[in-house]
């Protein structure tokens, strides 16, 4: 896993600086890796929040509480999704800044990631605290 996030930073760089600095004279990016960065830093994000609600819906018809199960499906779908943006988010914001994009640029990009990280590890600190017996 730890390559596929790899490879995505790797893209989500060479995006930054192609759309920052152009990168070199006549020199263009493949299609291919806007697609590969796309589906999956936005794809995957998306099947993850979604494929969480049906499952918190299959186990809530199994327990007698459908709605509650989609509830907690979505909670913990959505702060995943979310959360587990953080890397590509503060990649960006590091190829701004080396590219002199605009200050506000930079900082709301960190920003946003820090906010990221932060829901990312309060999601997996309370899955990983209150999951267990």
């Amino acid at each position: 896993m730890g390559l596929v996030h790899a490879v995505l930073m790797m893209g989500t760089l060479a995006l930054t600086y192609e759309y920052y600095d152009n990168l070199a004279e006549g020199y263009q990016l493949p299609e291919i890796i806007h697609t590969v960065v796309y589906a999956g830093v936005i794809g995957v994000s998306v099947v993850w929040a979604i494929g969480h609600a049906l499952f918190g819906a299959a186990m809530g018809i199994a327990a007698g509480g459908v709605m509650d199960g989609i509830r907690m499906g979505l909670i913990l779908g959505v702060g995943m999704s979310i959360g587990r943006l953080w890397p590509y988010i503060l990649t960006f914001s590091t190829g701004a800044f080396f590219c002199h994009a605009e200050t506000w640029v930079v900082v709301a990009s960190a920003l946003l990631g820090f906010v990221c990280l932060g829901i990312n590890t309060m999601v997996k600190f309370f899955w990983g605290n209150t999951s267990g017996a």
